[in-house]
């Protein structure tokens, strides 16, 4: 049976991938924000977590003109409880035309990145998946 979990316009969803195939609580997507949108394109794009069991969601929005990519799940470490972790998040600086790696604490979205690191390169708005080439490429 299908039923719509929010009305956020959200993509790239992700969750604790060492419950895949289970029951999981939690679960991570880019949302967008269509306020103050141009020619129907989002303003910004930001973090949401969503509690599955109560549909609770906790969310961080950068400023307008900065787009975060899908978000990636780490565990805290191998034991850790489902959802008790980080996300991480490429993070377009559109003022500056350049890219952060933003750590949130996945628990709470909402108090925005807990560290951020300046990427060498930039990389594009709401660019699709993540690689760089290994040594010797």
């Amino acid at each position: 049976m299908k039923h719509q979990l929010s009305d956020v316009a959200a993509e790239f969803p992700a969750h604790d991938r060492r419950f895949a195939m289970q029951a999981y609580k939690h679960g991570f997507m880019m949302s967008s924000t269509m306020e103050h949108s141009k020619d129907g394109l989002a303003a910004r794009a930001g973090i949401v977590h969503i509690d599955l069991s109560s549909g609770a969601l906790r969310s961080w929005n950068p400023p307008l003109g900065d787009y975060c990519g899908e978000p990636v799940f780490v565990e805290r470490h191998a034991g850790a409880d489902e959802g008790d972790g980080w996300l991480l998040s490429v993070l377009y600086r559109g003022a500056e035309n350049r890219s952060d790696l933003a750590v949130f604490d996945a628990g709470e979205v909402d108090a925005g990145p807990i560290g951020l690191v300046q990427l060498s390169h930039r990389v594009p708005a709401l660019f699709h998946g993540n690689w760089r080439a290994g040594a010797g490429n």
